[in-house]
C-alpha cells in the first residue's frame, strides 16, 4: 500500500492499514465485473475508490485501487489523516455513538480536504497541461454524424423549466434561488474567475451522499445499439451508477454468460426537467477510463427538443468527450444545423492524460458565444452556428442555442467513433467515469440582442489554367504533413505510406483500416461558391483492381459533402476520371478534395496524378421548385439533372461500404447504389425526395423501374416528414418489393386519407429490409420514378389488398353492419402478411415473419416508444355506442407488456389495453370494448398491436395468432 504526502509516522501507517483492512470487509464499491464463475470477483479493498489528492493536478493516489487518506500537506496534519481513516472504518458493532462519531469525523475531513483543494487550485491554476486551440481539419470525427435521439425516463414537460422556475432541491445537490452569490470556500475549477466575470453559483452536486439524488438526476434506460452502434445497455443498477466517497461513479460492466456471449451494461443520467438552464457556465471535475472502446461524456441537450426540430436541428453541446484509447486529448463540440454541421476544438494534456487524474472541464455559454476550458484554460470558442426547421427558413440567431438545456453524464462502450473494446480493454475499476462535482454558474442577466457574425468572403483565384488544386500534377515533391497543399492522413488502424515522385502520388497501404478515411489524401483551401457547377478530374490506377472513394467536403461545416462520396473503380492501367457537381450550399472558402483509400478490402498501391478542381459554369438556382405538368408530383424522376432534388442518406456506420452515382443505360440516366453492407436496418440506406404535395381525398400512383445484381428486397413509401416529432406515417403504406437482375416495373395506387401535406417524403429504403443484412457487394438500379395523381378507379377497394371474391363482403352501408360480423381479415394469418402492415421505427429493430398460422416478431431492440414496433390492420368500421369482442393469442419469450388499441386517422383512442405477458406462457386475450358516445362512427379505424418500449420492456420474440374483432 502506498501513502500520499510526506509527514506520516510508522505508527500512523500501522493504524491506517489496520483500519482499512477492517473496512474492506464491509465497504461496497460499484461492484465487480460480472462473468462466468471463473471470472467472478468479490468485493474487497481492491474494488474501492480512493479519495483524490488535495492537489487537483496530482496524479498520485487516483488509480481507484484502494481507499486512501487525503494527502498530508502544509495545511493538513497526520491527525487529519488518522481522523479520515477513523471515519471510513466500520467497527461493525452497531453502536449508535460510534456511527455518529464517524459521521462527524468524515464531514470534518471532507471540509478540510476541499478547503485545501480550493486553496491549492487558486495557487496552481492552469498548471500541468498544454492547450491547443484548433478545429481539427485532419480527421473526421464520427460525432459529426452521430444522432443522439432523446427518450428519457420522465415525460417532457409541456412548459420547459427555465432557470427562474427551478425549485430548491435536497440531498447531495443544492440549488441557490435567484441570483445570490454563493461560492463555497471549497470551490475549485473556475470559481474565482466566475466571480470576477459576474457569475454566481446557482446549482451544484458535490456527491456527498451515499446514492444518486433522484431529486436532481434522472436515470436513462436504453437498449444496446440505440445510437451509434454502441454495445452497452443503459440501466440503473448500483454496479453501474453509484455515489461513494464524495464521487459519482458511472461504470461499464462486462458480462460473459455460460455460452461465452459477451454483453455490456453502463449508466447514463440527466437533469432534464429538474435542472434546466438557459445560458451559464457548466463545469465538472472528472477522471475518465482508459481502454479501446470507452467513450465518457459530459454534455447538454435542449429540454424541448421539438422547439426547432429533432437532432441536429435542436442543437447539442458536448462539454467533454475523451476516446478511451486516446486519453491525452479531450474534445469540446457543438452540433447544429439543417443539414447537420459541427464546430469542434480539442485540448491535449501535457505529461499526463485525462485517465490518470482529475481535470476540470468547463463550458461557458452566452448568447452568441460558446467557449470551452480545461483546468481553467480556454482552448476553443465559436460564435458561428445556425439552424432551420425542415424545409423552412433559417431561424433567428442565436437559435438553436437560445433555449433551456439540461446536462447529461454517461459512459458508452463501443460505437462508430471510439471503436470497440479489444483484448487489451480492461473493465473492473478501470472502466469508470468518476465525477467529483458538477456546478452551474449564471450571470444576473444576459443580453440576447446579438447578431450572427458575417461569413468569410475571401475566395482565392485559381491558377492560370483555371485549376484551384495546388500541385495537382505533383511536379513538386512536397512534404505531406502540413496544411500547405497536400496532406496525408491515417485514422484508427490504418497503416500506409505516401510519396511523390515521377510527377505522381503513390500510396502504399499495409492496413486499410475499418473506416473509409483510415487512409486519406486531402487538400483543403478549395474556394466553393454557391450557384456554380464544378468539375473534379484526375488520372488514377492501381497495382491490382480495387476501389477508392473521392469527394469534396466541408471541414469547417461538419464535413458535409459538396460533391457526394463517389466510389472510383481503379484498374491496372492509367485512366481519366471526371465528375461534375453543383454547389448548392452556402459559399465556403475552405472546401476539401478527398481521396479515401481505407476500408476498401484492398491494400493494392494506388497512383494518382493530374488532379484538377475547376469552376465550369454558373448555374441558376431558385428557391422555387421546377414546374411540374400532367399531374406529376415528383421532380427529376428520370434523373436527367443528376441528383438534383434528391438526397442519398447512408448511416455513418456503413458509409464506407456504400456509394452512389448517376449512370447511363440505353441513352437514359438511372440511379445506381453500390452496396457492400446494408447495415442492420432498412432505413440505413435511403434515396429520398422531400417537399412533395399530397392533397386529402385525392388518389395517387407511385411507380418506378428497378433491378439489382443480387436478389433482394427494398421498401418504398410516401410518408410524413417526422424529423420534428418522429411521426413518419406512411400515407401509401410501406411497400416491400423483391428485385432480381431483370428490370421490373413496380406500381402502387392509394388514396390520401390524411390531411393535405405539402412536405411529404418519397423514401426508397435499401438497407436491411425485413432485418435481412446483406454483406455481398451488389448494385441497385432505379429509374423512371413517377408520383402522379390518378382517378379513383385505379385504387383498389382495400388500399392494402384487392377484393377477394371468396370472402364475404361487408354491407355497402356501414350502418347496416350486423352483429357477429368479423372485422379483422386474415386474423389466422393463413394468407401470411396479407391485410397486415408491419411498422418498425428506428431505433427499434425487429423482423416479422408469417408462417404456420402465426405472426412471429423477433425484436432485438424495442426502441424508445411503444409504437416503434407495430403490427396494424386498417379499414375497420367502428360505430358510435357499439361493442366489440376482441380476442387473440399471444406469447413472449421474455416477461414484458404489449399494448393493443383502436385508433382513428388522428390517433384518437377508441379502446384497447395493456397486456402483461409471462415469459414463455401463451396468453388468450378476450376483451370487450365499447365505443363511447363522445366518439363518432369511423369507417377507417386501425387495430394496432404495439410491441416497442413499454415501461422497461426487454427485447424478445413474440408470437401472435387467432386475431378477432367481432361486433356484438
Amino acid at each position: 500500500m502506498k501513502f500520499m504526502g510526506g509527514r506520516k509516522s510508522v505508527k500512523l501507517a500501522a493504524i491506517m492499514l489496520s483500519a482499512l483492512l477492517s473496512a474492506a470487509l464491509t465497504m461496497t464499491a460499484c461492484g465487480p465485473e460480472r462473468g462466468t464463475a471463473d471470472s467472478a470477483a468479490t468485493v474487497s479493498g481492491t474494488d474501492m475508490v480512493e479519495a483524490p489528492a488535495a492537489d487537483s493536478q496530482s496524479t498520485q493516489g487516483e488509480s481507484a485501487d484502494v481507499t486512501q487518506a487525503p494527502a498530508a500537506d502544509s495545511e493538513s496534519s497526520a491527525a487529519d489523516a488518522a481522523t479520515f481513516v477513523s471515519a471510513k472504518a466500520d467497527a461493525g458493532n452497531g453502536q449508535k455513538q460510534q456511527k455518529e462519531n464517524q459521521k462527524v469525523a468524515k464531514t470534518a475531513v471532507q471540509k478540510k480536504k476541499k478547503e485545501a483543494v480550493a486553496e491549492k487550485t487558486a495557487k496552481k491554476a492552469g498548471t500541468g497541461s498544454s492547450v491547443q486551440a484548433a478545429v481539427p481539419k485532419d480527421a473526421k470525427v464520427a460525432g459529426a454524424t452521430r444522432k443522439k435521439a432523446q427518450t428519457l425516463q420522465n415525460t417532457q414537460s409541456d412548459t420547459p423549466q427555465t432557470q427562474s422556475q427551478n425549485e430548491s432541491s435536497t440531498g447531495s445537490g443544492s440549488q441557490t434561488p435567484g441570483n445570490a452569490a454563493q461560492t463555497p470556500s471549497q470551490n475549485a475549477g473556475m470559481a474565482g474567475k466566475a466571480e470576477q466575470d459576474g457569475y454566481h453559483l446557482v446549482w451544484e452536486d458535490e456527491f456527498n451522499g451515499n446514492s444518486l439524488n433522484t431529486a436532481d438526476w434522472n436515470y436513462e434506460y436504453h437498449e444496446p445499439g440505440w445510437v451509434n452502434q454502441e454495445l452497452q445497455k443503459y440501466v440503473d443498477d448500483s454496479q453501474n451508477i453509484c455515489v461513494k466517497d464524495g464521487k459519482l461513479i458511472i461504470r461499464a460492466v462486462k458480462t460473459v454468460d455460460q455460452d461465452g456471449k459477451v454483453s455490456y451494461t453502463s449508466g447514463r443520467i440527466n437533469t432534464q426537467n429538474k435542472h434546466d438552464f438557459k445560458y451559464g457556465r457548466f463545469e465538472a471535475r472528472i477522471k475518465v477510463p482508459s481502454g479501446k472502446g470507452f467513450l465518457p461524456a459530459f454534455w447538454m441537450m435542449p429540454t424541448d427538443e421539438n422547439l426547432y426540430g429533432q437532432w441536429p436541428k435542436c442543437g447539442e453541446v458536448d462539454i467533454m468527450e475523451v476516446l478511451g484509447d486516446k486519453t491525452d486529448t479531450a474534445y469540446g463540440t457543438l452540433h447544429f444545423g439543417e443539414p447537420h454541421m459541427q464546430r469542434q476544438g480539442s485540448v491535449q494534456a501535457k505529461d499526463t492524460d485525462y485517465a490518470s487524474g482529475y481535470h476540470t472541464f468547463t463550458c461557458d455559454w452566452e448568447p452568441g458565444s460558446i467557449t470551452w476550458y480545461m483546468d481553467g484554460q480556454k482552448y476553443y470558442s465559436t460564435d458561428n452556428w445556425f439552424t432551420k426547421k425542415s424545409g423552412g427558413e433559417e431561424e433567428p440567431y442565436p437559435a438553436p442555442f437560445n433555449q433551456p438545456f439540461y446536462m447529461i453524464l454517461n459512459l458508452a462502450v463501443g460505437g462508430s467513433w471510439p471503436g470497440y473494446p479489444d483484448e487489451d480493454a480492461k473493465f473492473d475499476d478501470n472502466a469508470q467515469l468518476c465525477v467529483d462535482y458538477v456546478r452551474v454558474y449564471q450571470k444576473s442577466s444576459y443580453d440576447e440582442n446579438v447578431k450572427k457574425p458575417e461569413a468569410a468572403s475571401n475566395f482565392r483565384d485559381p491558377d492560370s489554367t483555371g485549376n484551384y488544386c495546388r500541385n495537382g500534377n505533383f511536379s513538386e515533391e512536397e512534404g505531406l504533413d502540413d496544411d500547405l497543399n497536400w496532406k496525408f492522413l491515417l485514422a484508427e488502424t490504418g497503416k500506409a505510406d505516401a510519396s511523390i515522385h515521377d510527377q505522381c502520388m503513390h500510396i502504399q497501404t499495409q492496413d486499410a483500416g475499418n473506416l473509409d478515411y483510415s487512409v486519406q489524401l486531402v487538400q483543403a483551401d478549395q474556394p466553393m461558391q454557391k450557384g456554380y457547377t464544378y468539375r473534379l478530374s484526375f488520372d488514377a490506377w492501381a497495382d491490382d483492381v480495387r476501389t477508392m472513394i473521392t469527394d469534396v467536403s466541408a471541414p469547417d461545416n461538419g464535413y458535409i459533402r459538396y460533391m457526394d462520396d463517389t466510389r472510383v473503380k481503379l484498374g491496372t492501367e492509367r485512366q481519366s476520371y471526371s465528375y461534375d457537381f453543383d454547389m448548392t450550399q452556402d459559399s465556403d472558402p475552405n472546401g476539401r478534395i478527398e481521396f479515401n483509400l481505407g476500408n476498401q478490402k484492398s491494400t493494392a498501391t494506388v497512383h494518382i496524378t493530374g488532379v484538377r478542381l475547376e469552376k465550369v459554369k454558373k448555374t441558376e438556382h431558385t428557391d422555387q421548385p421546377d414546374v411540374l405538368q400532367d399531374g406529376e408530383c415528383i421532380y427529376n424522376g428520370d434523373f436527367t439533372n443528376g441528383m438534383k432534388h434528391y438526397e442519398f442518406f447512408t448511416d455513418s456506420g456503413i458509409s464506407g461500404s456504400v456509394s452512389h452515382s448517376i449512370e447511363e443505360s440505353d441513352g437514359k440516366k438511372e440511379f445506381a447504389a453500390e452496396i457492400e453492407d446494408t447495415g442492420d436496418a432498412d432505413w440505413k440506406i435511403q434515396l429520398k425526395q422531400s417537399h412533395i404535395r399530397l392533397e386529402k381525398g385525392k388518389c395517387y400512383r407511385v411507380s418506378f423501374d428497378a433491378d439489382a445484381t443480387t436478389d433482394r428486397d427494398i421498401m418504398y413509401a410516401l410518408q410524413r416528414d417526422g424529423s420534428q416529432d418522429n411521426d413518419w406515417t406512411p400515407y401509401s403504406g410501406s411497400n416491400v418489393i423483391s428485385l432480381t437482375d431483370e428490370s421490373q416495373h413496380f406500381s402502387h395506387a392509394f388514396r390520401m386519407e390524411r390531411d393535405t401535406d405539402p412536405e411529404t417524403i418519397l423514401s426508397i429504403s435499401m438497407g436491411a429490409v425485413g432485418g435481412k443484412r446483406i454483406t455481398d457487394s451488389h448494385v441497385v438500379h432505379i429509374r423512371n420514378i413517377e408520383v402522379k395523381e390518378v382517378s379513383d378507379q385505379e385504387v383498389p377497394v382495400d388500399p392494402e389488398t384487392p377484393a377477394d371474391p371468396e370472402k364475404p363482403e361487408q354491407p355497402a352501408d356501414p350502418e347496416e353492419i350486423a352483429a357477429g360480423t368479423q372485422l379483422i381479415q386474415n386474423g389466422d394469418f393463413a394468407q401470411g402478411s396479407d391485410n397486415w402492415t408491419q411498422y418498425v421505427q428506428n431505433p427499434a429493430a425487429a423482423d416479422m415473419t408469417f408462417e404456420d398460422g402465426r405472426m412471429n416478431c423477433d425484436i432485438t431492440a424495442v426502441g424508445d416508444a411503444d409504437w416503434h414496433v407495430q403490427l396494424k390492420q386498417g379499414g375497420l368500421h367502428l360505430e358510435k355506442g357499439a361493442s366489440y369482442q376482441v380476442s387473440f393469442k399471444i406469447k413472449s419469450s421474455e416477461s414484458r407488456t404489449v399494448r393493443y388499441a383502436f385508433l382513428n386517422s388522428k390517433y384518437d383512442w377508441y379502446g384497447g389495453s395493456d397486456i402483461a405477458l409471462e415469459a414463455g406462457q401463451e396468453k388468450e386475450v378476450s376483451d370487450t370494448i365499447t365505443v363511447g358516445q363522445d366518439k363518432e362512427s369511423d369507417p377507417d379505424m386501425t387495430f394496432v398491436l404495439s410491441m416497442g418500449k413499454i415501461d422497461n420492456s426487454p427485447a424478445s420474440q413474440i408470437e401472435l395468432s387467432d386475431v378477432s374483432v367481432i361486433k356484438k
